[in-house]
């Protein structure tokens, strides 16, 4: 029993890192409204104090953390510290705390929330999309294993019961297909949530160590079917962040020292570090970029804002076309794997029916 044990232990493990995950967690959407709220009020003209003391009394739905950020920024202003300086102990981006940081610096701090509104905005937007289409696909399998476990349970034995009363012969290879049928699709599902979780723990596990992480990342990029879709995100991603830093003033050390300190997104965060490396050493970001997962889009865009040495818009617009990228190659994704699906599908539905009806067809043919 102790395989039994080891499971229930794994069980409890991962039911505590997701109890971790999601405490800590605060949903995207949530980010959006109080950067957009905040914004608002800053780009209405009032000062900080008042826009927090506003945002702290809203009635709008934020999360539970964020009010409390709010209280906590609100008490800092009130002692004479800097918002920025509040916001480095909570559980906001890293991107998001510089910003403010640079745009308290700089006097411009509604413009700074501006570009995060609007990267966060994006952000969510893309999760939206890719939820969406991935809905019908989700949606035709789960419907298929509620279909085919109802068949397995419920329709399967009443035919079975049938021909015994109709005295029909079933062969015994017939027999233990309709038996296979019957246990090996709840024991399929089952499986199937199970390495759902394992994936799962295994992925946060490697949340957990950005080296790792990394590695695992490059060896999934040799795989011809998936190399497309993890640089185009992976090339999303690092110019965004970097195209936002990039046009906040920063320069490009001082950003991808502040991507290094992102937290949230360990992956981006181990490549900005070894970017930054290559460029101390003398290397250029062109000639740095050589060795990174990287599209070739955004590797022509970085070589054409080092000769321009306008980096900043050049990021920024490498970000909005990789995205459209990626937008076309998971919809071309989808609209091939739908087929796949209805085709498997069928084949499953299909040849559970004709199992069912071949004893009778065979009776037909004798008669």
């Amino acid at each position: 029993m102790k395989w039994l044990a080891g499971l229930a232990g794994q069980g409890r493990l991962l039911i505590f890192r997701w109890q971790q995950l999601t405490q800590r967690r605060i949903p995207l959407s949530d980010i959006v409204r109080w950067t957009r709220m905040f914004h608002g009020l800053l780009a209405a003209g009032l000062p900080i104090s008042d826009c927090l003391q506003t945002l702290y009394r809203s009635e709008s739905l934020l999360h539970p953390q964020l009010t409390a950020i709010t209280g906590q920024l609100l008490q800092a202003i009130h002692q004479g510290e800097r918002v920025s300086a509040s916001l480095h102990s909570t559980r906001l981006p890293a991107l998001f705390v510089h910003m403010v940081q640079i745009g308290e610096e700089t006097g411009e701090l509604a413009l700074c929330l501006q570009m995060m509104k609007r990267h966060y905005q994006q952000q969510l937007e893309w999760q939206r999309q890719i939820r969406k289409l991935l809905t019908y696909p989700l949606t035709i399998l789960l419907a298929t294993c509620i279909l085919l476990s109802f068949l397995a349970w419920f329709v399967l034995p009443q035919f079975q019961s049938m021909y015994q009363m109709m005295g029909i012969h079933v062969s015994e290879s017939l027999q233990l297909a309709l038996v296979g049928i019957r246990y090996g699709l709840p024991a399929i599902g089952v499986c199937g949530i199970g390495m759902l979780l394992l994936c799962w723990f295994r992925v946060y596990q490697l949340w957990q160590q950005p080296q790792r992480l990394a590695a695992a990342f490059l060896s999934a990029c040799k795989y011809p079917f998936i190399r497309m879709y993890l640089k185009l995100w992976f090339s999303v991603a690092f110019a965004e962040s970097l195209g936002i830093l990039l046009q906040a003033g920063v320069s490009l050390s001082q950003s991808l020292q502040i991507m290094e300190m992102s937290k949230q997104q360990p992956l981006l965060q181990y490549f900005a570090e070894r970017f930054h490396q290559s460029i101390l050493q003398g290397d250029s970001p062109t000639i740095a970029a050589q060795s990174f997962p990287f599209t070739n889009d955004l590797l022509a865009m970085i070589q054409l804002a080092e000769q321009t040495g306008d980096l900043a818009g050049n990021f920024t617009h490498a970000a909005h076309v990789l995205r459209e990228e990626w937008r076309d190659a998971i919809g071309f994704f989808i609209e091939r794997l739908q087929p796949v699906f209805m085709i498997v599908i069928g084949g499953f539905v299909g040849g559970t029916v004709l199992l069912v009806l071949l004893p009778m067809f065979q009776l037909m043919s004798a008669m």
